[in-house]
């Protein structure tokens, strides 16, 4: 699973891609408000952000 730095979007991974997914099944996203995701009014706290990375996996059926 791959977050991207505030003020980017998951496309600074790009470089990176062909090397990871040879070998992994690699997730990446756009963090909220950043790229294509919207950003409902809310407090994020680094708890916020933790929980939706794993309701991320568990939409895949993932492995944590």
């Amino acid at each position: 699973m791959l977050s991207h730095s505030l003020g980017s979007n998951l496309h600074m991974w790009d470089p990176q891609m062909a090397v990871l997914e040879a070998k992994h099944r690699v997730l990446r996203y756009d963090t909220r408000g950043h790229g294509a995701s919207d950003a409902p009014r809310a407090l994020y706290t680094s708890t916020s952000w933790s929980r939706m990375s794993c309701a991320a996996l568990d939409a895949l059926k993932s492995e944590k």
